[in-house]
């Protein structure tokens, strides 16, 4: 089928932010719906793995206690891990469908679920290249330490060498994270399965290009999405707060209050709520960047209209043969 764009003009960073509180608000509805049963898997295992840490570290000198907290603490992790694994994929699966790559969500879950083990080779691509660049930039840092305790300059090239290897760690994560942003959103959303080395080619060269507009987007979309998070974590904030408040005055400073358990459990599910509607608010600013680098460096609002002259031009071909 083919698709149809949500975002066919370049925008700037505000109007991509906007653009997708805006369709996350018309739709949070459809969005509830889909992400509703990882959100529980994922309370579950939260639930699980909350209580059986707590008891089995409490109960660990005895033993058949504590390997059945312990038991059921890995149990819930393997829960909660297959619920974050399902929401990840569904979330991709809506922006799919949100941004126009798909006609449907019933057309786009399936493709998503498809490129599963491509995201998850991103993902280990990723983790490599950065534990590489961390050892490259230790090695440099590393062979600056010595010169510290120099004579003359020695000291100023060794505090050089350092602070060039710190910055030129924190700014190598920075790009990596944000090409493994634009890689893992172009895996959801293109068309048709693409090679992972063409597609981390194509995010390294949009990010280089932007590199400046890429950390600035990245921050004011996260700037955005923590200020709408942050209100729904004050009923909890103000919960723990209260608690703790009233049994510290009331024990006194002799002992330190320790949250109880139903506190830690709603704790763990008000997060994991929080975590599933802010969500795709990330995944659709980050979808329209995508394309709104695209739009900018590749042409493809070109590249859709033309998919659209030939598509309507093939219809009229059926059409004329009364197909």
């Amino acid at each position: 089928m083919a698709r149809t764009l949500a975002a066919l003009a370049p925008m700037s960073t505000g109007d991509i932010v906007g653009r997708s509180f805006r369709i996350f608000r018309q739709n949070i509805l459809l969005i509830g719906k889909i992400l509703v049963l990882p959100t529980i898997l994922m309370c579950l295992g939260r639930i699980a793995l909350v209580v059986g840490s707590t008891y089995g570290v409490k109960l660990v000198n005895e033993a058949s206690h504590g390997i059945a907290w312990f038991s059921l603490s890995a149990a819930g992790f393997i829960v909660l891990l297959a619920g974050a694994l399902l929401l990840w994929l569904r979330s991709l699966a809506i922006i799919r469908y949100l941004t126009g790559f798909s006609a449907s969500y019933q057309e786009a879950e399936p493709i998503v679920n498809s490129r599963f083990w491509t995201l998850v080779a991103l993902g280990i691509a990723t983790f490599m290249a950065a534990v590489f660049v961390m050892i490259g930039w230790g090695i440099v840092g590393g062979f600056s330490i010595p010169s510290l305790k120099g004579q003359g300059f020695m000291p100023i090239f060794g505090s050089f060498g350092l602070a060039t290897a710190l910055l030129g760690l924190v700014t190598s994560l920075i790009f990596l994270g944000l090409v493994n942003n634009l890689v893992g959103i172009a895996i959801a959303v293109e068309p048709a399965q693409r090679d992972l080395s063409e597609l981390i080619s194509e995010g390294f060269s949009l990010t280089i290009r932007s590199f400046w507009r890429s950390l600035w987007f990245l921050i004011v979309t996260w700037v955005a999405v923590t200020l709408v998070a942050y209100p729904m974590t004050l009923p909890m904030v103000f919960l723990i707060i209260g608690y703790f408040i009233a049994h510290g005055t009331a024990v006194g400073a002799a002992t330190e209050p320790t949250l109880p358990m139903y506190i830690q459990v709603i704790n763990a599910v008000w997060e994991t709520v929080v975590n599933m509607l802010i969500s795709p608010i990330f995944y659709l600013a980050y979808s329209f960047y995508y394309c709104d680098l695209r739009i900018r460096q590749e042409g493809l609002d070109l590249i859709q209209r033309i998919d659209d002259v030939e598509d309507a031009e093939a219809a009229g071909k059926l059409s004329s043969h009364g197909i």
